[in-house]
């Protein structure tokens, strides 16, 4: 798994939250669109790829998290995309108060949501590979 970095991309860290048998994400909806996506999002300068997880799963879903294993991370769109698994540690989870909440409108909805990993397959994840790490990680 390779950490290489390209300046003109910033890196993305993304969270993966399961609770029997469920992953949480992030259902966004604009128009003509209905996807889901895992908590996340770029890693700021001077942050490491773990701060970054932690601060955008407070951001946008109002949890604190303790950051485990690096599940895996892959080259995507210029930068490299990094899944960690997380521990849920505090909070209630719905919007958080991060840029999302200031961006959330009737055309660009953004809404946590429990999704049972066996119907994962009922969904547009994005990116792909997302789905293969949740069920991996689900797995063990």
């Amino acid at each position: 798994m390779s950490r290489e970095k390209r300046e003109d991309r910033p890196d993305r860290a993304a969270a993966v939250l399961l609770d029997e048998g469920r992953v949480l994400l992030i259902r966004r909806t604009k128009p003509g669109e209905d996807y889901l996506v895992v908590p996340g999002g770029k890693v700021e300068p001077g942050e490491s790829p773990e701060q970054a997880c932690r601060r955008e799963v407070l951001e946008e879903v109002n949890l604190t998290v303790e950051v485990g294993e690096l599940l895996d991370d892959f080259r995507d769109e210029g930068r490299t995309q990094f899944f960690f698994r997380v521990r849920r540690t505090g909070g209630r989870v719905r919007l958080g108060d991060g840029p999302e909440r200031a961006r959330a409108g009737a055309e660009n909805g953004y809404e946590p949501v429990w999704v049972p990993v066996s119907e994962l397959d009922e969904h547009e994840l994005r990116p792909r590979e997302a789905r293969r790490i949740i069920e991996r990680a689900a797995g063990d």
